[in-house]
C-alpha cells in the first residue's frame, strides 16, 4: 500500500518508537483484526523497521455479541416473569367481579353477554400470563419430567403466531 490503513498503529509506533495497538474493522471479507506494531532498530541508528502482527478477532467479537444477546434475553425473561405476576392480580379481580356480576343477570341479556366476553378475554389473558410464567421459570436442568409435546408446541406457537403471520406463515393444527 502507498498509505497505511485507517486506524493502522504503524504511524504511532514509529512516532513514539514503542509498541502500538489498534483494531481494524471491515478490512477484508468483513473480518475484524487486532493489529500490533512493534518497532525495532535496524543496522543504522536512525533507521527503524516495524513488525506488524495481525490477530483475527472476528469470531471472538461474534461470540461476545452472542453473549450480550443471551444476557438481554435472560433479562427479558426475568422482566416477563415480573410483569406476568403484576398482571395476574388485576386479572383475578376482573374474573371474580365479572363472574359475580353474571349471577345478577339472566342468560341472554345484553349485559350478561358483555360480561361473558369480559370473562373469556380475562381467561385468555390469564393463559398467556401463565405461559409467560412457565417460560420464564428457571430450571436447574437436572429435573426430568414427561411433557405432552402437543401442549408444549401449542404454548410455543401461541407466542410465535403473530410473528409467523407477519412473514406469511400459517399454522394449522
Amino acid at each position: 500500500r502507498e498509505t497505511p490503513c485507517i486506524g493502522c498503529p504503524a504511524a504511532a509506533a514509529l512516532a513514539e518508537n514503542s509498541q502500538s495497538k489498534s483494531s481494524l474493522d471491515n478490512m477484508v471479507n468483513d473480518r475484524r483484526y487486532e493489529v500490533f506494531a512493534y518497532p525495532f532498530p535496524v543496522s543504522k541508528e536512525s533507521d527503524i523497521a516495524l513488525v506488524m502482527y495481525y490477530r483475527d478477532t472476528t469470531e471472538e467479537h461474534r461470540l461476545q455479541q452472542e453473549v450480550i444477546q443471551q444476557e438481554k434475553m435472560a433479562a427479558i425473561g426475568m422482566l416477563a416473569g415480573g410483569v406476568a405476576h403484576e398482571i395476574n392480580n388485576p386479572l383475578g379481580g376482573i374474573l371474580a367481579l365479572s363472574q359475580l356480576m353474571m349471577r345478577d343477570h339472566a342468560e341472554g341479556s345484553p349485559i350478561r353477554n358483555d360480561l361473558e366476553e369480559i370473562e373469556r378475554a380475562a381467561l385468555r389473558c390469564k393463559k398467556i400470563v401463565q405461559d409467560l410464567l412457565d417460560f420464564s421459570r428457571h430450571s436447574s436442568g437436572r429435573e426430568r419430567v414427561s411433557v405432552d409435546l402437543t401442549d408444549m408446541l401449542e404454548k410455543v406457537f401461541s407466542f410465535l403466531r403473530r410473528e409467523f403471520l407477519s412473514v406469511n406463515i400459517r399454522l394449522h393444527a
